[in-house]
């Protein structure tokens, strides 16, 4: 039996409709009007009426901080997080969603100024969906409920064949052609006439030329800064960690660990998911660490959670209960083991997730330091990428030296020499590039090409000189679409699964912070993640924490492509193209004149061949 506090986890089924006739009339008349904002569909949201005017806000997900904001508001202890948000909105207007902090939907309509705010926070991990339908402004954190409500399945074409390439959709766009997605960082205003107006309240990356934070600060600040993040998450009572045995989880939990206190403290659980074959050394890690933290620890294998299903089939079984399209292939099998996760009664549970976002460093570092000659600091960025980021000296010379060093370099050069010559030679670059296969019909296969050109990064500045920083110019943080579909995808599936994973990488301000860190500290010690390293290594001594390698065995990767190949060619053999043809996307005679033999795909483009199945299945449910 579903207990309360599952049902709290539940993906929201409701969408929000904004009736701007309505709210004209509420304008001039008394009081808002009831039906002004209306929701539909089961569960998630709260509605709150609160403040001036009798403001109506409607709440869905959870905020951290909850004993500042009780002070701050003078609110009751036992108020609840829809309530707490609906005393910052009568108290800070405009301002609430700068104030708050947590993972949230926060929609505000106010009858006396006409208006209605609708926001989330700050990273996006709590998705905006929103559809204006010529009477209502429908919005909502479920994509597909969003365009079910609206009557507006249109495909995006241009979604649809950026992810043949294995893009995600630009900025502000999904798979549905009339469905937009609110990017990270912002608020939506919409006025009675049904004017959408976007406003940008959070940006954690500085400017190119903003001066780096000292590096003893950084060293002073840092361990205070992410066991604050982690205090946030242990606020809200996490049951456990998923454990991967990487050094970001393993961090975590030492620090959560340490958050609980010693003797008599509350059991806390490791979730750990392995393949079922010989131990990796994250695997062994895992055992490690649990018990030298003395957590319970609870493992399970992929064997476990497929049976005797097929990986591929089981992934794109799922497809049509996902709100995109999908190039991940083992979506089903970890989607399957958040579920058993969940069965074990386990809701709550801290992550790791975010770390490789935040403490890693982009290739684009070598190009500044080729410009300064820091030679000796250039192969300590090399060493820390082979010795513990898991790189081949090989692979590690091909992107530091070339693609991340001396490229941008010299394509910042040829853009201020001859830019109409370099325009013309990319061009005719992804020209060459694009398979013959996709998007047959010329305009839109132009309209994909000025998009993918479109998305490179600008090999000069605004004021058309090259970039201070090429590491930072490089960066488009919250303007990533990646990072938009890997935040509405965690959640739609984290939701359906009852589970709510909590990531201190993922904390507001200690983005904030870390992205105002020189990549030189950030390579503390010649180590990849280098600042974690000696906070976790303190709490775990002898465990190696502070030389560990991303372990990447190359025999287990060969079976892993094998399977994978064997795997996606039977579904192929059963699987037809009808939905992707009719939209123009794929000409299948073409697809099959022009693909490769099986046994010669790589990861990479067995990827792209995966996300043409799901994709096929995803808009049969979904798109008319």
């Amino acid at each position: 039996m579903t207990t309360a506090l599952e049902t709290a986890f539940d993906l929201p089924q409701w969408c929000a409709g904004f009736d701007p006739v309505q709210a004209r009339t509420a304008r001039h008349g008394s009081s808002g009007e009831p039906d002004v904002l209306t929701t539909s569909g089961p569960g998630g949201a709260e509605f709150v009426r609160h403040g001036p005017g009798l403001q109506t806000v409607i709440f869905d997900g959870y905020l951290y901080d909850r004993a500042r904001l009780t002070r701050e508001l003078d609110a009751p202890s036992s108020a609840g997080d829809a309530e707490l948000a609906a005393a910052a909105c009568a108290r800070w207007g405009r301002e609430v969603y700068d104030r708050l902090d947590g993972c949230f939907l926060l929609a505000v309509w106010n009858a006396a100024t006409g208006r209605l705010l609708v926001g989330h926070d700050a990273l996006g991990r709590h998705p905006v969906f929103y559809c204006d339908d010529g009477s209502r402004f429908w919005f909502g954190a479920n994509v597909l409920k969003v365009a079910a409500r609206a009557r507006s399945r249109r495909a995006n074409r241009h979604s649809l064949a950026l992810g043949a390439l294995l893009f995600w959709p630009d900025r502000g766009e999904t798979f549905f052609e009339d469905v937009a997605r609110l990017p990270p960082g912002q608020f939506l205003e919409v006025d009675d006439t049904r004017r959408i107006n976007r406003h940008q309240y959070w940006e954690p990356m500085p400017g190119d030329d903003e001066p780096w934070l000292r590096a003893a600060e950084v060293h002073e600040r840092f361990e205070p800064a992410l066991v604050a993040a982690v205090e946030r998450r242990m606020a809200l009572d996490p049951q456990g960690i998923m454990l991967s045995g990487g050094v970001d989880s393993v961090t975590v939990a030492a620090l959560a660990v340490d958050v609980l206190g010693g003797p008599g403290r509350k059991p806390f659980t490791a979730v750990s998911a392995r393949a079922g074959g010989p131990l990796t050394g994250e695997e062994r890690m895992q055992s490690a660490v649990s018990d030298a933290l003395g957590m319970r620890h609870l493992i399970s294998t992929t064997r476990e959670w497929l049976r005797d299903d097929d990986e591929v089939e089981a992934s794109l079984a799922i497809t049509p209960e996902l709100p995109a399209p999908t190039r991940i292939w083992w979506v089903g099998a970890y989607t399957r083991f958040y579920r058993r996760t969940a069965d074990e009664g386990l809701h709550v549970l801290l992550t790791g997730a975010g770390g490789d976002n935040w403490l890693g460093v982009a290739d684009a570092h070598a190009a500044d330091l080729m410009r300064r000659l820091a030679v000796s600091r250039l192969l300590r960025f090399l060493e820390a990428d082979v010795a513990t980021g898991g790189a081949s000296w090989a692979s590690a010379a091909r992107r530091l030296l070339w693609a991340g060093g001396l490229r941008p370099i010299l394509t910042s050069r040829w853009a201020r020499l001859a830019p109409v010559s370099k325009a013309r030679y990319h061009r005719r670059q992804w020209e060459r590039r694009l398979p013959a296969w996709l998007c047959p019909e010329p305009g839109l296969r132009a309209e994909v090409l000025d998009r993918l050109l479109a998305r490179r990064t600008p090999d000069l500045s605004p004021a058309g000189k090259r970039p201070a920083s090429y590491y930072r110019h490089s960066l488009k943080t919250l303007d990533n679409p990646y990072l938009h579909h890997e935040n509405e995808n965690a959640f739609h599936i984290e939701r359906a699964c009852r589970l709510r994973l909590l990531s201190p990488y993922h904390d507001r301000a200690l983005v904030s912070f870390l992205n105002r860190i020189a990549p030189d500290t950030l390579v503390f010690g010649d180590r990849y993640k280098g600042l974690l390293r000696p906070v976790v290594a303190r709490r775990l001594p002898g465990l190696g924490l502070d030389n560990q390698r991303k372990d990447y065995p190359s025999d287990l990767q060969a079976a892993k492509l094998a399977r994978l190949r064997g795997s996606l060619e039977a579904a192929s053999a059963t699987s037809s193209f009808d939905v992707l043809p009719e939209l123009g996307i794929v000409d299948p005679d073409a697809l099959a004149r022009h693909s490769e033999p099986w046994s010669g795909l790589s990861f990479e483009a067995l990827a792209a061949r995966f996300y043409l199945l799901s994709a096929e299945r995803w808009l049969r449910a979904h798109v008319s």
